[in-house]
């Protein structure tokens, strides 16, 4: 778990940082400009934000964030109560008030950090930066030579890489994903119907093949699934 802290004050930053030095990979800032720069390369799961960060403001930092994140989860941290409802519109998931407490941090982190748990994520490099995919919106994955099309409920993800290392990286990351061809990795939980030859799947028009090479690792994972 990637959790970025950013306030103006180092002191508040160290603060926070002690409290949360076990529970995950922690970035710490006390400029937003370099928050926001980084947030290409590194995809925070969680944020801790000061609404007030000297020349700039943290609302609007947050609603950057946002743009370019969706996912994320915001954590706000002000002294000041009028700023609850100028907020709502990036919608944080906690609100830290100063002076902290040590177990009110904590509480607002497990709340996040359950959050985070419950949603799994493939985080793909494309192009010089990152794309973040929720596993559970991933109807297939197909490639044509050495183009990777990730197929999702929200449309295209494509980038160059190997099928194989596709497939691995899915194998540590959830039991869904199928290989049934060389070329193509399904996620079962979208499978509609399937016998030894072809596979009808949500986000695909037609039948899916799956090779003879295929058949009988599909069929293992069919009896897997009965068992449950």
């Amino acid at each position: 778990m990637k959790i970025a802290i950013c306030d103006d004050e180092r002191r508040i930053v160290d603060e926070i940082k002690g409290y949360l030095s076990d529970k995950g990979e922690l970035y710490t800032y006390v400029d937003a400009d370099i928050l926001l720069c980084q947030s290409d390369e590194i995809l925070f799961d969680i944020v801790f934000l000061d609404i007030e960060l000297g020349n700039a403001n943290g609302i609007e930092v947050a609603k950057e964030l946002r743009k370019r994140h969706p996912e994320l989860l915001l954590i706000f941290m002000t002294g000041h109560h009028q700023y609850v409802y100028e907020v709502f519109e990036v919608q944080p998931i906690g609100f830290l008030r100063k002076p902290f407490r040590k177990d009110e941090v904590e509480k607002v982190f497990e709340h996040a950090a359950k959050r985070c748990d419950s949603t799994s994520y493939w985080e793909i490099n494309v192009g010089h930066g990152m794309k973040r995919v929720e596993l559970k919106k991933i109807f297939y994955i197909e490639s044509d030579l050495r183009k990777v099309r990730v197929i999702t409920t929200e449309g295209e993800v494509a980038f160059y890489g190997k099928m194989d290392q596709v497939e691995e990286k899915l194998k540590r990351l959830s039991n869904n994903f199928w290989r049934i061809s060389q070329s193509v990795i399904i996620n079962s939980t979208y499978v509609r119907e399937i016998n030894s030859e072809t596979a009808k799947i949500d986000g695909y028009d037609g039948l899916l093949n799956i090779s003879r090479s295929y058949r009988e690792s599909v069929q293992e994972k069919l009896f897997e699934l009965y068992k449950k």
